[in-house]
């Protein structure tokens, strides 16, 4: 084990599989892939004689359906005396965390005396300790039911709030990964044919969106679609429409109008639906930004963005997109770096890293800005704005060869991309690079 990475040594492993129970049953990695083949494997078990472990990801009937009312029932116990300093602080990192995780799921919150011991309710209990000098430990364990099952925990130590102050960056890191996790076991279903089930539908839909794999972003918008028949809500609309700015962006800039048509739309009846959520606010700020260029609403959006959830890294990250785009530099690569640091432990890192690269290029860090565009890379080698970038930046540096290298790497995704449509081609998604003065033509001739 190190910092980041617990692993088996499968020489003192067996594996003994028997009939009974479910397959891995409490094995949790957190990984898109191997939670997908995890749920391949499961179904195959249940359906030995069906091949297709593409399909039975959402398509295999239920072996044992759970009561989706009863599984998205959740517990916040804080352990401090009430009404001391430490209990205050207890109830401000829950009300954060339930914040959060009600922007992506609906959940009830139930009392501690609600949990039987057949509940699949999961309760988060949160400890704050002081540890003198004006620091303050704060400890967040998540279990399943009364018999508090334990399923995840992590400690943080940081300068202890004012009252009504703002939050440690270490403890919203915390919060934003407390409420991930929570997250992940609340919208897990009984079964991995949940395809009535709008919290796991959804779920599945943001780790294709994310993955950047062939089909991705297809699958996503077919389920978000499913989910929002289910239950309408304005963050599947965002999400669709974020999608569509994600397509533009990673197809070279295909079908602007079209796509930017039909992200107007669900721009707008998202934020009907849902205007207090952050997440809703950051992807129509993004929305906005990429297919219609609206540098104001998306400077609006993205800011409200963070004042209504502030460990949200998608919201730094949108906001951060937004004041580059209005040429505030210096707070957009602030905004960047919190971003970066609130999600270093998710599955969408790269956009964050990737981020801080475009800041940094626009106030003169080209050093780092190469350095964090080649991180973004190597966390998503399908990512194509890091790939783009670093060809700018490359071309930028004199260093010829590593520009032509990561054209020759862009061109294995995006077959139509050449140095001629960075310069000429107005419909090329590299505003930014552009604004950053990393598209010179004179340069780029010899690419």
């Amino acid at each position: 084990a190190d910092r980041t990475v617990v692993r088996l040594d499968l020489r003192r492993v067996r594996v003994v599989e028997t009939d009974e129970g479910e397959f891995l049953e409490g094995i949790d990695i957190g990984d898109p892939e191997f939670e997908n083949w995890l749920s391949a494997q499961r179904a195959r078990r249940q359906h030995p004689s069906r091949h297709d472990t593409g399909a039975l990801l959402l398509s295999a009937p239920a072996k044992k359906r759970r009561p989706t009312a009863a599984r998205r029932k959740l517990v916040i116990e804080c352990s401090g005396d009430v009404g001391t300093p430490l209990r205050l602080n207890e109830e401000r990192f829950g009300a954060l965390v339930q914040k959060s995780v009600r922007e992506i799921l609906d959940v009830e919150l139930v009392a501690p005396s609600e949990v039987t011991e057949a509940s699949d309710a999961i309760a988060l209990r949160v400890l704050a300790i002081d540890e003198g000098a004006g620091h303050v430990a704060l400890r967040a364990a998540i279990y399943q039911g009364a018999a508090h099952v334990p399923l995840w925990s992590n400690t943080v130590t940081g300068q202890a709030p004012q009252m009504g102050g703002d939050i440690a960056a270490a403890t919203l890191n915390l919060c934003y990964r407390t409420s991930a996790a929570l997250v992940e076991h609340l919208v897990r279903p009984g079964d991995p044919g949940a395809d009535d089930d709008a919290g796991f539908l959804a779920g599945a839909a943001l780790r294709h969106m994310y993955s950047m794999l062939p089909g991705g972003l297809a699958e996503a918008a077919r389920l978000l679609k499913r989910a929002h028949e289910i239950s309408p809500k304005g963050r599947f609309l965002a999400w669709q429409a974020q999608i569509a700015a994600i397509e533009y962006v990673e197809s070279g800039g295909e079908r602007l109008a079209e796509l930017a048509e039909q992200s107007d739309e669900l721009c707008y009846r998202a934020i009907a639906a849902e205007g207090t959520n952050s997440n809703v606010l950051a992807a129509v700020a993004n929305a906005r930004l990429i297919l219609e260029d609206d540098h104001v609403a998306a400077a609006e959006l993205s800011k409200l963005a963070v004042q209504v959830n502030s460990a949200n890294p998608l919201a730094w990250d949108a906001w951060s997109y937004a004041l580059v785009s209005v040429g505030d530099h210096k707070r957009a690569y602030s905004a960047a770096q919190t971003a970066q640091a609130l999600s270093r432990d998710t599955h969408f890192r790269y956009s964050t890293e990737f981020q801080v690269a475009t800041t940094a290029a626009a106030i003169g860090r080209k050093s780092e800005a190469i350095t964090r565009a080649e991180r973004a890379r190597a966390l998503n080698a399908r990512y194509t704005p890091a790939l783009r970038y670093l060809v700018g930046l490359y071309a930028d540096a004199g260093d010829i060869g590593a520009a032509r290298t990561s054209l020759a790497r862009l061109q294995r995704i995006e077959p139509k991309a050449s140095a001629s449509r960075f310069v000429n081609d107005p419909d090329y998604p590299v505003k930014m690079m552009r604004r950053a003065g990393l598209v010179d033509a004179g340069r780029f001739a010899d690419i």
